[in-house]
């Protein structure tokens, strides 16, 4: 291409140490091209100038520096200049104010002020143009209508390359793009017809430093108008307002690096112009021309070239967009069908992949990340290589800058080299975090694409030489075509689908934000509704026996009576008011029993289950010994850790149905199954169909008449079941594999159950 730049220092020493490290604002020196002072805002004296004042300004700079502009340039120009001063409309952009004759050479003065001190560069006025100024301002009107016309990017780059040598009438005109990695490639390209094409090479990203790249970002315009010259330095070197070198990057004539001009001898070009290409902020590329022998662009041409450049850089990002409406548009309709569908259905996290997320962009696969659960579509890494990447991409966004919301990358295994075993499905990554966190990640995938790259010269070519600051690195002397087999890469992701993750990403955040709050509130609201609930059933459960207990002794009374009286039918009745209040009494104590579970904490402790089991097998054995029950114990039951009290009132309950729902002797299994992680407790009894397995554990439901099987309140199941999931467990019924009885399973603190 012709970009090396590295420090020139103004003997022209470059070295490996501070290559790419070169401050290429303060180079010291300007081209011959004209001339340049640095004045003092204040009071328009020069403070500094190159050393070929001589040659432009017929005094020597001895007798330049010190003295006041107005002497040199007249008093008429000189508050031309103070008026643009006051205006502030040359702060960092170079401007032509005046033109002066100091002896036989009539000058165009160029100036800009920058931090803190006036440049003024000098150029020869009377340059011939091959066309008018009138017709270089009327052809960029014309180049800026055909290129609005462009139907796609490609296009816009060839009528770009191609408007801009008419207008300069140079040799060769290249639109050069930067790639991710920056890279760069020869996107468009317009040349003599005589010269070899480097339409389609690629460059190394070391042919641009990140300083010159970081310059191309701030100027429209580099002129170079020979790569021979003998460069004229600053005097002094170090500027009194400022005491550092002349900061000049916005100087049309701030001297080149020895490394650039070398660079450009090794490629047979005399000349190179330089426009920048910036969109949003960045630089997009850059419009490199050369010529095969010297040649001065005047001002007024370098400014229709510069009006082409920013024009094209606002045009360029309007036609990227256009050219993906299509898909952008898709991306955006995919977005937003899914978080309608998730909001509308209430659907959980990872159902994304189900929904469409696996489609949401050109990807050949997705894994979606949450509470240590992988859930994913299409073609990916295996979990053990998801996780790896997981890890490694919450440690990337640990370490980025802060806001950095996306992590994408089409060369994986480059940043991760663990990553090269699984190229064939993850050689491109695009992750986005859906978690402030990072717990929480959605991953796309992209397998690897064989590519072909041609390189102007061998990338990695490297030759170093001696000389007097120390080793010096020189530029590649050829640039043949060289080809590389490039592997572990994928197709890079386009910026419309890095801001479509963004942007989903922001869209899931609110709706889980969203589901959280409306998931917390309705756990608040239904908190206070089961306090409320427990305190009424407490109150009234309370309130009730007292009145009861009236009634009973009321109903004694006329029970005595009837039987005084020998009035069978009263005695009858009575005897059945007797008994409905005893029933009544027996729900009530049920019932508050019930609700003294739902208001009662406890602080778990260590609890023995085989001596609860035992305590609770003494206990039925004395109070059922006319059934005679067979209660078997496994050796050995696993401690728990909960209430006591609580853990003795659930087996009692669970063997107590056991031996009371029983047409035979009960023979009853207790232990702990190793497979479900869960207790159990097996018996030959009456069974209970699948369909009534979950309404037994409602409170007083009863699947048999209140006077079979020794009747009850329909309580305890659900007393058993409040008990179970006060301790994080659950419970279950099956059938046992013999087909008859029941086996009832219970876990306690179910983070830890396989059931």
């Amino acid at each position: 291409m012709g970009f090396s730049y590295a420090y020139s220092l103004k003997n022209n020493e470059v070295t490996l140490t501070n290559c790419d490290r070169e401050p290429v604002h303060i180079p010291g020196c300007i081209q011959p091209f004209g001339c340049l002072l640095a004045l003092n805002p204040q009071n328009l004296t020069v403070i500094q100038v190159s050393d070929n004042a001589q040659e432009w300004l017929n005094k020597a700079p001895g007798d330049v520096v010190g003295q006041p502009l107005m002497a040199l340039v007249g008093e008429e120009n000189a508050t031309l200049l103070r008026t643009a001063l006051e205006e502030d409309s040359i702060e960092t952009n170079p401007r032509y104010l005046f033109s002066f004759t100091p002896h036989d050479k009539k000058l165009d003065a160029l100036l800009h002020l920058h931090n803190g001190v006036l440049i003024m560069e000098c150029e020869d006025a009377d340059i011939p143009m091959s066309i008018s100024r009138e017709q270089a301002y009327s052809d960029a009107n014309r180049i800026i209508a055909r290129l609005q016309k462009s139907p796609g990017l490609r296009e816009f780059c060839r009528t770009l390359s191609t408007e801009i040598r008419k207008l300069t009438g140079l040799d060769r005109v290249m639109i050069y793009r930067f790639m991710e990695d920056l890279s760069g490639e020869v996107y468009a390209e317009a040349k003599r017809e005589d010269l070899h094409p480097y339409l389609g090479l690629h460059y190394p990203s070391e042919d641009i430093p990140q300083p010159a790249r970081d310059i191309f970002r701030k100027i429209w315009v580099r002129p170079l108008p020979s790569v021979s010259y003998i460069q004229s330095e600053i005097i002094p070197l170090v500027n009194p307002i400022t005491q550092k070198p002349l900061d000049m990057t916005y100087s049309f004539l701030r001297g080149a690096s020895v490394m650039y001009t070398d660079y450009l001898k090794n490629m047979g070009v005399e000349m190179a112009f330089t426009l920048s290409i910036v969109v949003e902020g960045k630089l997009w590329g850059l419009v490199a021309c050369h010529h095969y022998s010297p040649k001065i662009i005047p001002w007024p041409l370098r400014a229709v070239c510069e009006l082409l450049a920013q024009t094209a850089s606002l045009q360029l990002s309007a036609i990227e967009q256009n050219e993906f409406a299509g898909y952008r548009a898709r991306l955006e309709e995919s977005a937003q069908g899914l978080m309608e569908q998730m909001l509308a259905e209430g659907r959980e996290l990872p159902e994304l992949i189900n929904l469409g997320l696996s489609g949401f962009m050109e990807a050949d696969g997705v894994a979606l990340l949450q509470n240590g659960k992988w859930h994913t579509q299409g073609a990916v890494p295996n979990q053990g290589m998801l996780q790896a990447i997981a890890e490694w991409v919450k440690q990337s966004f640990s370490t980025a800058p802060l806001g950095t919301e996306i992590l994408h990358t089409h060369a994986l295994s480059e940043r991760l080299p663990a990553a090269s075993i699984c190229k064939d499905t993850a050689s491109g990554l695009l992750a986005v975090p859906i978690s402030r966190s990072n717990d929480r990640l959605i991953l796309w995938f992209r397998g690897e694409v064989v590519q072909t790259v041609n390189w102007a010269g061998d990338p990695y070519s490297k030759k170093v030489v001696d000389s007097p600051g120390g080793e010096r690195l020189m530029p590649r002397s050829s640039f043949a075509l060289w080809q590389e087999k490039l592997r572990g890469h994928s197709l890079p992701w386009k910026a419309l689908e890095v801001e479509a993750a963004r942007r989903l990403r922001l869209a899931i955040m609110e709706v889980v934000v969203a589901t959280s709050e409306n998931v917390s509130r309705l756990n608040r609201e239904l908190a206070a509704s089961n306090e409320e609930l427990d305190a009424f059933a407490y109150v009234t459960s309370h309130d009730l026996r007292e009145p009861l207990r009236g009634i009973y002794h009321y109903a004694h009374y006329l029970k005595e009576d009837a039987t005084q009286r020998q009035d069978e039918e009263s005695e009858k009745r009575s005897e059945s008011l007797l008994r409905l209040t005893k029933r009544m009494d027996s729900l009530i104590e049920s019932l508050l029993h019930f609700s003294r579970l739902g208001r009662g904490s406890f602080i778990p402790e260590p609890v023995d289950m085989r001596e609860l089991v035992e305590e609770s097998i003494d206990i039925l054995r004395a109070s059922r010994a006319e059934l005679k029950p067979e209660i078997r114990m496994m050796n050995s039951l696993p401690p728990a850790k909960g209430n006591p009290q609580r853990l003795r009132e659930l087996w009692l309950n669970i063997i107590g149905n056991a031996v009371k729902y029983n047409k035979e002797i009960p023979v009853i299994d207790i232990g702990f199954d190793m497979a479900k992680n869960a207790y159990f407790v097996s018996d030959n009894g009456i069974g209970i169909a699948p369909e009534n397995r979950s309404a037994i554990f409602s409170i007083f439901k009863r699947l048999h008449a209140k006077d079979q099987f020794g009747g009850g309140s329909g309580v305890g199941l659900a007393i058993v079941k409040k008990i179970v999931e006060q301790h994080n467990g659950r419970i279950w019924v099956e059938t046992p594999q013999s087909g008859i009885g029941t086996v009832f399973y219970f876990t306690l603190n179910s983070e830890n159950s396989h059931a």
